[in-house]
């Protein structure tokens, strides 16, 4: 049985927030995140030590990113039951057209880029299809339009999460994260009591807020959830807050759940997937470490030192002055000590094991261009 009321609907937003702090979804994030930007020394103490990043993560999947998005997507409508007259193909026609012009005005190409670097970092990628009856469309009269919104996988919670088809759900939440002032104007504009609208408070919203690891601006924002289910072979949704509705039970006359979700690497018994780079951070961990070691010894050792005998002389002096000493002058001793060499096998190591990493992503040189693939 779907549940409806705000209590309930928050309640089953909790259990998905839940879930995700089971699987260390969030810290995954953060991880994969930092990785990516090359914030690959956070939270290390070394204090006098360099930190030097050679960020093999991010060329890769950047790589696979622009093979996978380097072609616009193109439409071509035809029906499999029956033959195409000419009244048939005037629809098709009408509806390609229809499906370019939500394309183009949305910026598809955009979005779409921006999801696949969602599923290689994050594991998922997400996307939201609405429609805002705001949108001016071009025609005199005519306001409304599809719009398409990228969605964070952290903030999109299934019903049943050990199954990752979208479709098979009871029931889907969306978490939203809005201004206060326009979340009334929007209870204001679906008819929702004064005292509810006034009774709408900011919150912290630490789903959100830990991702984004500041508090900046949380002090005049809400949560919103919008909850999809079917009912009678239609889609019904819900929006409310923690303590109000937003917008009341409403029917759609769609028969599939607009929400679209994709995993990068599918996970067994979980609607979450694993990232393009989740296994290979501690291969980027190892790559810095040495690299970081062999600056920090070529550092030290690079350049020959001064032994003195510092009960003859108390210190050493640069330059041309003359310098009074006690006792004879000949018997100050001092000897140059030359630097020691690093071994070949550590830059040796550290190239191949960039190369094997690259190579089991999936990037081989020829791949990236480095060389002739001939």
């Amino acid at each position: 049985m779907i549940t409806k009321t705000v209590k309930d609907i928050w309640s089953e937003y909790g259990k998905g927030l839940l879930f995700n702090e089971s699987i260390d979804l969030n810290e995954t994030i953060k991880n994969n995140e930092n990785f990516f930007l090359g914030r690959q020394w956070e939270g290390v103490i070394a204090p006098n030590m360099d930190k030097p990043v050679f960020n093999i993560l991010k060329r890769v999947t950047n790589y696979f990113i622009a093979m996978m998005v380097s072609d616009n997507i193109g439409i071509n409508l035809s029906l499999f039951n029956r033959k195409t007259d000419e009244q048939t193909k005037i629809l098709l026609d009408a509806v390609k057209r229809q499906i370019e012009q939500t394309m183009e005005n949305n910026r598809f190409g955009v979005i779409s880029r921006d999801v696949l670097r969602d599923g290689a970092v994050d594991g998922d990628g997400a996307i939201q299809v609405y429609f805002d009856p705001e949108v001016k469309t071009g025609w005199p009269g005519v306001m409304g339009m599809l719009k398409i919104r990228k969605v964070e996988n952290t903030s999109v919670f299934f019903g049943n999460p050990q199954i990752a088809d979208v479709q098979k759900q009871p029931y889907i939440l969306v978490e939203s994260y809005r201004m206060i002032d326009s979340v009334k104007e929007e209870m204001k504009t679906n008819g929702r009591p004064q005292e509810e609208i006034d009774s709408v408070r900011s919150d912290t919203n630490t789903n959100v807020t830990s991702l984004q690891n500041n508090d900046y601006g949380t002090d005049n924002k809400v949560t919103v959830i919008t909850k999809y289910w079917k009912e009678n072979g239609k889609i019904r949704y819900k929006k409310v807050t923690e303590t109000a509705v937003v917008k009341d039970e409403t029917q759609t006359d769609l028969e599939l759940y607009p929400i679209s979700f994709m995993n990068w690497e599918k996970v067994k018994y979980c609607y979450h997937g694993q990232s393009l780079i989740s296994g290979l951070l501690p291969n980027q961990t190892a790559i810095n470490k040495m690299a970081a070691m062999a600056q920090k010894f070529i550092r030290d050792q690079a350049f020959p030192r001064l032994f003195y005998n510092e009960d003859v002389l108390s210190e050493w002096k640069e330059g041309v002055l003359p310098i009074a000493v006690h006792g004879q002058p000949n018997d100050i001793v001092f000897t140059p000590s030359m630097p020691y060499n690093m071994s070949g096998q550590v830059s040796e190591y550290i190239d191949k094991f960039i190369t094997m990493t690259r190579d089991l992503m999936g990037a081989s040189d020829a791949a990236l261009g480095n060389v002739n693939p001939q």
